[in-house]
């Protein structure tokens, strides 16, 4: 009988530590489980607008052929499309370096050919859920 007030206090700290343990482990779950999403998100959006700058240029050229010469437009094409690839680079470089350290791991590429890779999977296994 005297002790039994200790064993309730032992019993209601041994269990508010399980449940703090328990909601760590949770929560840190469904951060990397958003962490996954929102990397698709913003991967599929750098596709999409990489794809809409690309048709954009297209437009740009035909409407060139009206008017430049085609020395002019081989020209404006070349620097157009080093600008595209070294816009790509610093996208994705940007993105790799500021992904929280915590959750490298769920990051499955390097380069813009992998985030392609990475996207496609992803939209495989969305039409697979669907």
């Amino acid at each position: 009988m005297e002790y039994e007030y200790l064993y309730w206090f032992i019993i209601f700290w041994i269990g508010w530590l399980c449940s703090s343990v328990w909601n760590y482990i949770f929560n840190l779950g469904m951060a990397a489980v958003m962490m996954q999403h929102t990397t698709y998100a913003i991967c599929c959006f750098m596709k999409l607008t990489h794809e809409t700058t690309i048709q954009f240029l297209n437009i740009k050229y035909k409407k060139m052929e009206e008017f430049a010469h085609k020395n002019d437009i081989k020209l404006m094409r070349i620097q157009d499309e080093q600008t595209v690839k070294d816009t790509q680079k610093v996208l994705l470089d940007l993105m790799l370096n500021k992904y929280p350290s915590g959750f490298n791991h769920l990051i499955k590429f390097k380069d813009w050919r992998g985030m392609l890779l990475y996207i496609e999977e992803n939209q495989k296994e969305e039409d697979q859920h669907a």
